[in-house]
């Protein structure tokens, strides 16, 4: 995944996932700093992306600076924990930190499979999951685990999950053609919705609540 903040900043490249599998999906929390993102790995993964390093040690990167008349990278560690290092004459380029921001793995569906989406709810603190294991997971994000299954499309693939505004429903949609609404405290299915002739590959529930579209 790439974080781009500004033309003229670097990306960040955060690294995790595994076995070059694809990310299907992200999802933003509100804070706008956290992220998650759902692997062909079978994993999902939360990021600090205001963070850098192995152990998300905050940083100041400082591109270039003109001293004399040569061109100097700098980075500054804002926790003092490592020196400044200055490099006169680098050619400037976007710096990369490999392997940072890293905050937590999930796993909890079947082994090897792929995770085709996931979602934050609105309060920032559960999130859910959906994938090719015929079941979505509903996720706090201090929880390795998932804290509740949710069973009951036809299909191998669940392909997409999505948030009712009040947090207490989620809504999947499945190649078994079918969107299923989710009461999140029980776990249960408490709408089916059906009627089309192919399978489904996303699901969207609108601001107010009322409508979902697929």
């Amino acid at each position: 995944a790439d974080i781009v903040n500004k033309p003229e900043e670097s990306a960040i490249v955060l690294l995790g996932h595994k076995n070059g599998f694809p990310i299907f999906d992200l999802d933003w929390n509100r804070d706008g700093r956290t992220l998650l993102s759902a692997g062909g790995d079978g994993s999902i993964r939360l990021w600090d992306t205001s963070a850098v390093g192995p152990f998300g040690r905050l940083a100041n990167v400082v591109k270039k600076t003109h001293t004399l008349g040569t061109t100097s990278t700098t980075v500054k560690s804002s926790d003092g924990g490592e020196p400044n290092t200055s490099v006169p004459g680098m050619r400037t380029e976007p710096m990369v930190e490999v392997s940072g921001a890293a905050l937590a793995c999930y796993r909890g569906h079947s082994p090897s499979s792929p995770i085709w989406s996931v979602s934050f709810a609105p309060s920032g603190y559960y999130f859910a999951s959906a994938g090719w294991d015929s079941t979505a997971r509903i996720w706090t994000t201090d929880n390795p685990a998932p804290v509740r299954i949710l069973a009951g499309h036809f299909s191998p693939s669940v392909n997409s999950i999505d948030w009712h505004p009040n947090a207490n429903y989620v809504a999947t949609a499945a190649d078994d053609k079918t969107v299923r609404l989710w009461d999140v405290q029980t776990g249960r299915c408490v709408r089916l919705l059906n009627g089309v002739s192919a399978g489904l590959n996303l699901v969207k529930i609108c601001p107010s609540g009322k409508y979902a579209a697929a």
